[in-house]
C-alpha cells in the first residue's frame, strides 16, 4: 500500500498537534516496511516556511513582552510579576529551538524511509493546470500534481493520500480522479491509520 503524505503530516508531528500520535504510527509502520510512504519533495520543506513564520511571530511577542516588562519593572507593586514573566519569555525562545531540532531530525527519518516526490518541471506545469482547474492554492496544486504524477508514474495497486486540507482536497472532482488511479483520499490521519489496518482485498478504492 502506497501511503501519500503532505506538508501537514510533516507539521503534526514537529508541532505535536492533535493527531501526531497517528501520524508517529504511520511513520513507524513505514519503517517496518508495513506501508510504502510517499512524501512531494516540496511538502519536505513547506514546513521550514511554516515554522518560520512562528518563530518570527513569537520573537516579535518576546521583543513587545519585554519591553512592557522593563516597563513594568519601575513599579515595585509588579515586581512580583518578574520571575512569571522571565519563564513566558524563556519558553517562546526554548520552544523555537525545539522545533527547529526537532523538524531537522523528523526530515532525516522521513527521508531514510520514504520514497521522495522530485519537484520537476512537469510537475510545476501540472500544477498551473490544476490551481485552475480545482481552484487550488499555488502550494495545493503543487502538492497535488505531485501526487498525480507519481501515481501515473508508479501505477500502485493500491494508494490512499492523506491531508488534513479537506477544504480543497475533499472535492469531488479529486476524488474521482484519484480514485480512478487506485487511490483514496482521506482528511484524518486516525482514520488513516484504521483504514490501514483492515484487512482488505486488493480493489478499486
Amino acid at each position: 500500500m502506497s501511503v501519500v503524505v503532505e506538508s501537514n503530516f510533516v507539521l503534526e508531528l514537529v508541532l505535536e498537534q492533535e493527531q501526531s500520535s497517528s501520524c508517529v504510527e504511520l511513520l513507524t509502520m513505514a519503517e517496518v516496511g508495513a506501508i510504502r510512504l510517499v512524501v512531494p519533495a516540496y511538502s519536505i520543506m513547506e514546513p521550514y516556511e511554516t515554522l518560520g513564520r512562528h518563530h518570527r511571530d513569537r520573537k516579535r511577542i518576546r521583543t513587545d513582552l519585554t519591553n512592557e516588562l522593563e516597563q513594568l519593572r519601575r513599579s515595585s507593586s509588579a515586581a512580583v510579576y518578574s520571575q512569571a514573566s522571565a519563564d513566558v519569555l524563556a519558553l517562546l525562545m526554548e520552544s523555537a529551538n525545539v522545533e527547529t531540532q526537532r523538524i531537522a531530525d523528523l526530515r532525516q527519518r522521513v527521508c531514510a524511509v520514504a520514497t521522495i516526490i522530485p519537484l520537476t518541471t512537469d510537475i510545476l506545469h501540472g500544477a498551473s493546470d490544476y490551481q485552475v482547474q480545482h481552484d487550488l492554492s499555488p502550494q495545493d496544486a503543487v502538492v497535488y500534481a505531485s501526487v498525480i504524477a507519481h501515481l501515473q508514474s508508479d501505477l500502485p495497486a493500491e494508494a490512499c493520500f492523506i491531508s488534513r486540507n479537506s477544504s480543497d482536497f475533499d472535492d469531488p472532482d479529486i476524488r474521482a480522479e484519484l480514485a480512478s488511479l487506485k487511490c483514496k483520499y482521506l482528511a484524518r490521519f486516525d482514520t488513516a491509520v484504521d483504514y490501514l489496518k483492515r484487512p482488505r482485498r486488493h480493489s478499486t478504492p
